[in-house]
């Protein structure tokens, strides 16, 4: 039975030095804690450890008592979100979610680290902007690099490479779709040492899919000629009514099979984070550097058709514009020896979404016959 393991990502912290009056802290967790519970105490159990105090998980003594715990009755409140209470030594930490609890022992330890001192607020409460599927802190691109080269595929890979690093995962299975999927490809050409197996969702070689460029591929993923124009044009006209863009852009991408996994109040999330500050920028962005320094970077790979090394799995859409305008398993077997190529009935561009069972299903098979070796 495979194994999966979830990794979120904290935001990095200044360190201190170790100090010997340093109090000792015991974190506590409930017996009912979630995977993402357990893992928020270890995570602030080796930030206080390395800012100088030392910490155990569910002890029987400490100076400083910290107690996680995670909220029964969520109704009102917002997802991902956490408040604390502190009473002298004690504090006590409610995450509104397993993400929030993970949140939460992150704002200590960046308290911790800024002030040298377990004596946070008495009361906090917060909740992240962006909601994602699952917590991430402190991946925001707050600096543009000349010919956006920050979103090029190969510096964001070099991010997961080093994030995985951090919490101890040398070598890792890895799933992407789409734009994720880009990475990924680009992941697995640079660091194939790290990677078990790569599943690519509804994507060919980018290098190759503008190269074969005709007029019906232009038409139907007018977005990527759309979001590469300069001089902020995209994010202007965007930002003018993002809640009719979403509804028109996916509405065009979404099989008809699955509209009913699309709701209005699934649109209406959609809409709210693609309107938030920076979105549309960071989108456009993705773009631009696919359609510049992207391929000049795979000229080197692509061209010369550098094989994958590590088990393959490429899935599509049967009835979306990729699976429709090419033949992706001849498309991918060009870059690979390993490859599992799985075309998906009665679905479009939102593989994961359209068609979550099947994809389950298909993952799980082909993880355990890479981890047998049959693959």
């Amino acid at each position: 039975m495979i194994k999966v393991q979830k990794i979120f990502v904290m935001a990095a912290l200044v360190l201190i030095p170790s100090v010997s009056f340093a109090q000792k802290v015991n974190i506590l967790t409930e017996k009912t804690a979630s995977n993402r519970e357990q893992y928020a105490a270890e995570y602030l159990q080796k930030k206080l450890n390395r800012l100088g105090f030392p910490t155990v998980v569910n002890g029987k003594k400490g100076e400083y008592r910290i107690s996680l715990s995670q909220a029964k009755d969520t109704a009102g409140l917002k997802k991902e979100g956490f408040s604390w209470t502190r009473k002298g030594k004690k504090i006590q930490l409610q995450g509104n979610d397993g993400s929030g609890v993970i949140y939460g022992c992150n704002e200590i330890a960046e308290y911790v680290a800024q002030h040298g001192s377990l004596n946070v607020p008495l009361m906090q409460e917060d909740a992240p902007e962006m909601v994602l599927r699952g917590a991430c802190v402190g991946l925001q691109k707050t600096v543009y690099l000349p010919g956006h080269s920050n979103y090029s595929k190969r510096t964001m890979a070099q991010d997961m490479i080093r994030v995985m690093a951090h919490y101890g995962f040398d070598r890792f299975h890895a799933v992407g779709h789409d734009r994720g999927a880009r990475v990924l490809h680009r992941l697995v050409l640079d660091h194939p040492e790290t990677t078990l197996s790569c599943t690519l969702m509804d994507i060919l070689p980018t290098y190759d899919m503008y190269a074969g460029t005709n007029e019906e591929f232009a038409t139907k993923y007018w977005h990527w000629f759309f979001y590469i124009q300069g001089n902020g044009f995209p994010e202007k006209l965007l930002a003018a009514d993002p809640d009719y863009f979403i509804h028109y852009n996916l509405n065009l991408k979404v099989g008809p099979a699955a509209r009913a996994n699309f709701p209005e109040e699934v649109l209406q999330e959609y809409t709210r984070c693609f309107a938030l500050p920076g979105t549309i920028h960071g989108i456009a962005e993705d773009y631009r550097a696919s359609a510049g320094i992207d391929r000049e970077y795979d000229k080197a790979d692509v061209v010369p058709h550098k094989k994958i090394t590590v088990p393959l799995c490429a899935m599509w859409g049967n009835n979306g514009v990729v699976g429709k305008l090419w033949d992706v398993k001849a498309g991918w077997q060009v870059y690979s020896d390993r490859l599992r190529a799985v075309g998906v009935d009665k679905c479009g561009h939102f593989v994961p979404e359209e068609q979550p069972g099947v994809v389950y299903d298909e993952l799980v098979r082909f993880l355990d016959d890479v981890d047998r070796g049959a693959i």
